[in-house]
């Protein structure tokens, strides 16, 4: 049997071999002997979950010259660096490659089912080439590709690539030493914080900031408890840029500002890194290219248990970035900055921090214990969705109990979320019951009067994160203008941390707004939502018609993934079906989706 692998976004061509297709879903068109990977994932989810992080793990764990990959990595006498690698960490990034390492067990788990003789392959993609192309090797079959994607030998980057990534490794340094030369550090305080709360500085109001009054879609429902308790906050705050923040110090005046006039105590993470910081971030950088030398035959160990597939080449130039690259340096600054902070501080009995599992996070929970504070509450804002594996671990390496993260993940004290989602994804995936807290969902309670107002008759879509995401929906929303009425709008809302320009959008009639959701959802009936989106279960809750789109260049990474109801559409036809007459009831679901209660009974009973 001959096989051809389409990575295309065209139909693939006629043909009598069996057809795998990378980044398509099956038409009415396909033949039976069509396969879509993306829907093969979806089918088979779990196993390929468990396998991925398994994988991830094995890493982490793999031996090389007696020594455990994350015990070459140990820059403190109970933290490895393993935890701040982008591997590891397993992100949610276009070019984290996650995808197509899960979609390459799924081509080998279809293979393995089969008698075949030779793959004819069509990528663009040389890292998806390369592991294809050895596969076949070891397979002793053939393969047809694109000349220009010959198999390398092996995967050392030439020594002035590695020289360049060191160079502007050091360039890192002195850029954020003059960027946050005027970013004033978090002082030692004269009175005691009963709790620092630590969090990004998006979805702030700048205007009422810079007024004195500190407006938080994250926390301002908070901020009352806090007060009747009688608990001094410290705020912390990562930089994001953003077109009101553009720089460091713009930030750095926006929280002074907000500071003294509501002499309140809000600081910025990125401060001035201090001579000792610099000087240990040096010596730890170099420590680490030390490493990867030490580790130069990891490649070798890119390999998944019961597999033939080598996926090192998927995950060689964010291997190299975490080791030797600008974001090494980025990341040893943070955890610098962490240690040097907490360290000075007076002991603080809670912490609080949004948890979405990054680098900064794990330097974070190091630091913290490290000083020797109270809990360390991870708040996840947001439902946890199933394939955002930064949320999952294996067994092996979750540990509530023990601070040592040279071996253990770093976790915090308390997992505080607030829906049923999340507490069941992270229950499956090894988390005690115990340390998980349901807390009310603080960005989210505008929601018990939406789903009681008056349905609005208007179309709203909903930007995405990624740029080439929100122009697939833009693409298949577009035969909707020929078919709204008269008295309909069509209204798009960019994701918040998306900057990119909108004007095609509104070429095509599309109004752009910057609304709140609660408003816009007032006005609208249809809600049309990239499957990641939070804001596609938020319109849910507030009873509106949803429509998630898929998108099979990655995973379904929806909250609303088990809900029962939740519609996912993969082209035009399908969109165009699923839109209905303005819905003039209320949903019925057994159980709450998140927690909604203005009166906060939970939190109260965690801060208390």
């Amino acid at each position: 049997m001959d096989i051809l692998i389409w990575d295309g976004d065209t139909p693939p061509p006629a043909t009598d071999h069996l057809i795998i297709m990378w980044k398509q879903f099956r038409t009415s068109d396909s033949t039976e002997s069509t396969i879509s990977l993306p829907e093969y994932v979806e089918a088979h989810a779990s196993r390929f979950h468990s396998k991925f992080t398994q994988f991830v793990c094995d890493i982490g764990e793999s031996v090389i010259d007696q020594k455990t990959v994350k015990e070459h990595l140990k820059i403190r006498e109970n933290f490895s660096y393993w935890w701040l690698t982008l591997f590891a960490s397993t992100r949610w990034h276009p070019h984290s490659r996650i995808t197509e390492a899960v979609k390459l067990l799924a081509l080998e788990e279809i293979l393995s089912s089969r008698n075949w003789t030779s793959i004819e392959l069509r990528t663009d993609s040389r890292e998806i080439n390369q592991v294809v192309s050895e596969f076949c090797q070891q397979e002793k079959k053939m393969l047809r590709c694109d000349s220009q994607f010959a198999i390398r030998s092996n995967y050392s980057r030439p020594e002035s690539k590695i020289w360049n990534s060191i160079f502007k490794a050091h360039l890192v340094i002195v850029r954020q030493y003059f960027q946050t030369m005027k970013v004033k550090p978090l002082p030692t305080p004269i009175s005691v914080s009963n709790i620092m709360i630590f969090d990004h500085l998006t979805r702030l109001n700048v205007n009422a900031a810079r007024g004195g009054e500190f407006i938080s879609q994250y926390w301002s429902l908070l901020i009352p408890i806090l007060k009747d308790s009688q608990k001094d906050a410290t705020w912390i705050h990562r930089f994001v840029a953003a077109d009101e923040t553009p720089t460091h110090q713009a930030a750095q005046k926006v929280l002074s500002a907000l500071s003294n006039i509501s002499n309140s105590r809000h600081y910025l993470f990125d401060s001035r890194p201090s001579i000792r910081n610099l000087t240990r971030t040096l010596f730890n950088f170099w420590n680490l290219v030390l490493a990867r030398f030490r580790v130069r035959k990891i490649n070798e160990s890119f390999i998944p248990r019961d597999s033939k597939l080598n996926l090192f080449p998927l995950f060689a130039d964010e291997w190299r970035e975490s080791l030797i690259g600008p974001t090494a340096v980025h990341h040893l600054l943070a955890l610098g900055t962490m240690e040097e902070t907490l360290n000075r501080q007076p002991h603080c009995p809670i912490g609080l921090y949004l948890m979405e599992n990054q680098p900064w996070e794990m330097a974070l929970i190091h630091a913290w214990n490290q000083s020797g504070h109270g809990k360390l509450i991870g708040v996840i804002h947001a439902p946890i969705r199933f394939w955002d594996l930064r949320f999952f671990s294996d067994p092996r390496i979750i540990s509530n109990q023990s601070n040592d993260y040279s071996k253990f993940r770093p976790s915090p004290s308390i997992y505080a979320v607030n829906s049923p989602i999340s507490r069941r994804l992270l229950e499956d995936s090894g988390i005690s019951a115990q340390v998980i807290v349901d807390v009310e969902a603080l960005m989210y309670q505008y929601l018990v009067e939406s789903a009681k107002n008056p349905i609005g008759q208007d179309i709203l879509i909903l930007g995405d994160y990624f740029t080439e995401l929100t122009n697939r929906i833009i693409s298949l929303a577009q035969p909707i203008l020929k078919q709204i009425q008269p008295n309909q709008t069509v209204w798009f809302k960019p994701h918040p941390l998306n900057r990119d320009s909108v004007t095609s959008i509104e070429k095509l009639g599309i109004k752009v707004t910057h609304d709140m959701l609660s408003s816009l959802f007032d006005r609208s009936s249809v809600v049309i939502a990239p499957s990641a989106s939070t804001g596609a279960l938020e319109a849910y809750c507030a009873n509106k018609q949803v429509i998630s789109v898929l998108d099979p260049s990655t995973m379904n990474f929806s909250p609303m993934r088990h809900v029962e109801g939740a519609i996912f559409i993969a082209n035009t036809e399908e969109l165009l079906t699923a839109i209905k007459p303005v819905p003039t009831s209320e949903k019925s679901t057994s159980a709450p989706l998140l927690f909604l209660d203005k009166g906060l009974p939970f939190w109260k009973k965690l801060l208390d």
